[in-house]
């Protein structure tokens, strides 16, 4: 598998596994941390990389910007998780840091300016590509499935036999951002890898129940009255569901408990792009966008300030609802509506 990899990466020369695993071997005390609000890939790549590095004898410890949603903090809490205010206190005597599946710094929000109050080298590990120069080093790899994918290639270069404990953090990663093998990144290695990791003793069917059966019964009422007030633009090619602050909180559904809404209107027969769009706290509005297969929701994302992978993206636009969307649409209908496929 490492024959597909094609890393790009800042400095005169660009980072192989081979260059990065050495880095990393050089290190006596690494920090990990990931984007703010962190995901599956995020945290199952942290799970990955804690445990290879610690087979080698280094000190590992990860500094979140948030924490992450409840229905992955049976993995968060096994990580060796630090209180943001011992972190300046550790990068004095750190000798790396590593941010996962983020492509630029500024995704660690409260982290950054800490990092940038010190000298500590940096390594990023990401599959979003780069839109700016990186700070240090960047291990970046699109056509990677995921960045617990990247994980997986870095330590097997580095010579750390795959256990258990990386296998889980691989395949929650991999779950996570092939929509549980559903999408087009699914490839060949992919399930390769998942092979790999059952006949090592996975319970695939467990993690499953645990990443994904969270639905309460407030969940559901509030994903009934949304479906209800489901928006169709642009011929109907683009499909948004709004979900406004009142209505989760007058249900009482936590905010991370809306991440797969935007989901359940891409099982439509028809559509090219499905958006969500969540009412935060401070007026503005989330956006969770996903591509049937022919546009690039990212470069749409981008337009606001967001981005992601050319099928899943995100941005949090500035407005009211009605604003936000109509902000998004006019965006949309540059590319929208696409002349039908041939059967």
């Amino acid at each position: 598998m490492a024959g597909a990899i094609h890393p790009v990466g800042t400095g005169p020369s660009m980072p192989s596994l081979s260059d990065v695993g050495a880095l990393l071997r050089s290190a006596k005390t690494v920090v990990l941390t990931t984007h703010v609000n962190p995901d599956g890939d995020g945290i199952g790549a942290q799970i990955a990389l804690c445990a290879g590095l610690r087979r080698l004898g280094i000190k590992v410890l990860v500094c979140n910007p948030s924490a992450g949603p409840r229905r992955l903090r049976f993995l968060e809490n096994r990580l060796p998780l630090l209180p943001q205010a011992e972190l300046p206190k550790v990068l004095t005597e750190a000798d790396l840091v590593v941010m996962l599946d983020a492509n630029e710094w500024s995704r660690t929000t409260v982290i950054e300016p800490l990092l940038d109050a010190s000298t500590v080298p940096r390594l990023i590990i990401d599959h979003h590509p780069l839109v700016t120069t990186a700070v240090g080093v960047a291990l970046v790899v699109p056509t990677a499935a995921s960045t617990g994918s990247l994980v997986h290639e870095l330590l097997t270069t580095m010579g750390v036999a795959t256990d258990l404990e990386i296998a889980q953090g691989v395949y929650v990663s991999i779950v996570s951002d092939t929509g549980n093998f559903r999408f087009s990144n699914t490839t060949p290695d992919v399930h390769l890898a998942a092979a790999e990791f059952l006949r090592l003793g996975l319970r695939g069917h467990e993690l499953y129940d645990r990443l994904h059966n969270d639905r309460t019964p407030q969940k559901l009422r509030l994903l009934g009255e949304c479906l209800q007030a489901v928006q169709y633009h642009l011929e109907g090619q683009l499909v948004i569901i709004p979900i406004t602050i009142e209505a989760r909180k007058r249900l009482g559904v936590r905010p991370e408990e809306l991440h797969d809404f935007v989901d359940e209107i891409r099982l439509l027969e028809e559509g090219e792009v499905f958006a969500s769009a969540s009412e935060l706290p401070d007026g503005r509005i989330r956006f969770s966008v996903r591509s049937r297969d022919r546009v690039d929701v990212s470069a749409l994302c981008r337009a606001f300030g967001g981005g992601g992978h050319v099928k899943a993206s995100g941005a949090i636009i500035e407005g009211t609802m009605q604003q936000a969307i109509e902000a998004f649409v006019t965006s949309a209908s540059t590319v929208l509506p696409l002349p039908p496929q041939s059967p």
